[in-house]
């Protein structure tokens, strides 16, 4: 036999899951609570309570964000179908306007009575295929200066948050109602989506004016309605223009000024948002899901390669889809949607986009809402029982207990070309805290051969940076699992190896 040689065990970074685990091959097939960071493999960073002696918001928490007022002084705000809640850097106070329509927990599936034209089908009987999907009541925020601008779907009100004023947040007089969000522009204008009930319209204030909405001759304020099939779902400005998604297009609203103020133009067909959240910022582009695909616009609407495509879409609750929330973590270049699977009523699922190397991987979770660092120190969260979590804070525990279910898992990995049976006498790992993970390994033959398992093995290399493994087989599997919860970190693997037979 020749006598063994290192042969790299090539795996890119990032998950692939579109296919078989067998169609994966040489990648990274399945894994959870795990990123890359400067091509190495990392357990994401732990959570803790934000405040530990504050009981949980009253309902259920769908959109959030964070800002400085004109002091410096930092604040939060967080939306829940039940309430509106305000920090000033402290506990959240309830500043839930007057009146305010509670929204529902969670979509439902409407019958579609009144859908379609009149007489079309038998009276009284569900439309099966035209039923109604009424969403989840969501939040949509923006700032005006150091005020906060809100609208609920389930409200439809504008209403505004002042730190100079505090208390409840109050509806702004002369605003259309009916909406469905809102966004401020860089020219001063604040503009609703979804106004007065109509789902293509979109209107704005007069410059500077919160209160003026009528136009005239002697003001700004003004309104376009979208040629489209679909529904206003969100809007975000990129590069100071606003762009509008509806559920099936996109749309750019370009600055002119007096008389039109605003033009509005198609840029993007067959790419709708799935839902009103599901939309975030990164320093480059908008980026969104879609019914199917991701998508992102940074001048032009272009599709986003995604390897775990089939994945994410294959295990969707597609009915609660208004429910996918998509947070930026700018300190890792990650954008992440958590959404709800199959089987669940809530987010508890999540797929990440780094967009730095374009990579993608998943995991498990239970976040409705997310707001990414920069005001405060660290991103935080919102979970299902109205428990707000800060993420990422340096330690590696779930609320001070130990995560159990941190991994990585391999697709069937041909050693060298897979020609001859490979006899593999060590390891040689490139890794950091290696005592808190170990490594297994699934060995084949023959694609439709016996499978025989090996290790655990510890990632503690011995005297000679050896990690000891004695194996035999054409293929591995492998699969690294967190036995210690805290920092490590994993680079490119070696196989000490000496080739055997092809048979």
């Amino acid at each position: 036999m020749a006598l063994p040689k290192p042969i790299p065990i090539k795996l890119p970074p990032g998950f692939f899951r579109n296919g078989t685990e067998y169609e994966a091959g040489a990648r990274w097939y399945d894994g959870n609570l795990v990123r890359w960071e400067n091509g190495r493999i990392k357990p994401v960073g732990g959570w803790r309570r934000v405040l530990d002696d504050m009981g949980a918001l009253d309902g259920v928490a769908r959109g959030g964000i964070a800002w400085r007022g004109t002091t410096g002084y930092r604040y939060a705000a967080i939306g829940t179908n039940e309430k509106l809640y305000i920090s000033g850097g402290g506990a959240y106070a309830d500043a839930t306007p007057v009146s305010f329509v509670v929204g529902r927990p969670d979509a439902i599936e409407g019958p579609g009575y009144g859908a379609g034209p009149y007489g079309r089908e038998t009276y009284g009987t569900q439309r099966a295929d035209n039923a109604v999907i009424l969403d989840a009541g969501l939040w949509s925020f923006d700032l005006f200066g150091e005020d906060l601008y809100a609208v609920a779907t389930s409200d439809g009100r504008l209403v505004r948050w002042q730190p100079s004023v505090g208390g409840v947040a109050a509806v702004v007089a002369g605003a259309p109602t009916g909406n469905i969000g809102v966004l401020v522009t860089d020219e001063a204008h604040i503009v609703v989506l979804g106004a007065g009930n109509d789902q293509r319209k979109v209107q704005w204030c007069s410059f500077n004016a919160p209160t003026t909405w009528t136009p005239s001759a002697t003001n700004t304020a003004g309104s376009r309605t979208l040629k489209t099939q679909g529904q206003i779902k969100t809007g975000r400005l990129f590069a100071g223009v606003p762009i509008i998604l509806t559920d099936t297009d996109a749309h750019a609203f370009d600055y002119l000024g007096p008389p039109l103020v605003y033009r509005n133009r198609n840029v993007g067909q067959k790419c709708g948002i799935i839902g009103s959240n599901a939309l975030a910022s990164t320093p480059d582009a908008l980026v969104w899901m879609g019914d199917g695909a991701f998508f992102q616009y940074n001048g032009v609407v272009t599709q986003i390669p995604c390897e775990v495509q089939d994945y994410v879409f294959g295990d969707l609750n597609r009915l609660q889809r208004s429910k996918i929330f998509a947070g930026a973590n700018g300190h890792f270049n990650e954008v992440t949607w958590d959404y709800p699977s199959e089987n669940s009523i809530e987010n508890d699922r999540y797929v990440t986009y780094q967009y730095k190397d374009k990579l993608w991987y998943f995991g498990q979770r239970e976040r409705l809402t997310w707001v990414d660092r920069g005001v405060f120190i660290y991103p935080f969260g919102v979970d299902a029982d109205g428990v707000i979590w800060e993420h990422d804070y340096g330690e590696y525990l779930d609320d001070g207990a130990t995560r159990t279910n941190i991994y990585l898992q391999s697709g069937p990995t041909e050693i060298g070309d897979g020609e001859r049976i490979l006899y593999v006498n060590n390891l040689i790992p490139d890794a950091s805290n290696g005592a808190n993970i170990q490594l297994r390994i699934t060995a084949k033959t023959a694609p439709q051969g016996t499978s025989t398992a090996y290790g655990p093995f510890s990632f503690t290399a011995n005297s000679e940076g050896f990690m000891p493994a004695r194996l035999c087989g054409r293929q591995l599997t492998m699969r690294i699992e967190q036995i210690v919860d805290g920092d490590w970190s994993v680079g490119k693997f070696r196989a000490l190896a000496a080739p055997g037979g092809r048979r």
